[in-house]
């Protein structure tokens, strides 16, 4: 299935990375979070989202907080894109933002690009704590 960075038109925020059969499921699903007339993507091409340090064991368990609410344990702060998909979200690729709505939405220019930083910035690793087993006595 084709994969989509999805951004807001107006300030260029980004909405998400988004997976869908067609563009009818991909703007139920952002509808989820934001308004899709509002909204322009671009389909990536391969590559994706990648952790190069000490990751979590897959699938998560996800323990209840104090108050009740779920905590998110995944550690984003260690993860990184591969170079493809680096280049997409610093605005280095040849691909143009298409809108949901045409119509709908005014005739926006697109930003000036970037330059290229000399070297990538590496992402802060969190630490957490290693939960045992079930199975392994605490």
């Amino acid at each position: 299935m084709p994969t989509y960075l999805v951004r807001i038109i107006k300030n260029h925020d980004l909405v998400g990375i988004f997976v869908a059969r067609d563009l009818r499921e991909m703007l139920i699903t952002i509808d989820e979070c934001t308004d899709p007339a509002s909204c322009e993507y671009i389909k990536l091409g391969a590559g994706g989202i990648m952790w190069t340090d000490r990751a979590i064991p897959v699938p998560i368990d996800v323990p209840d907080d104090d108050d009740g609410e779920e905590s998110d344990p995944v550690p984003w702060g260690g993860a990184t894109f591969t170079e493809v998909w680096w280049n997409y979200f610093h605005g280095f690729s040849h691909l143009r933002w298409k809108r949901f709505f045409e119509a709908d939405a005014p005739d926006l220019p697109n930003p000036p690009r970037q330059e290229k930083p000399a070297q990538r910035a590496s992402a802060k690793v969190l630490p957490f704590k290693v939960r045992p087993s079930k199975s392994e006595p605490e």
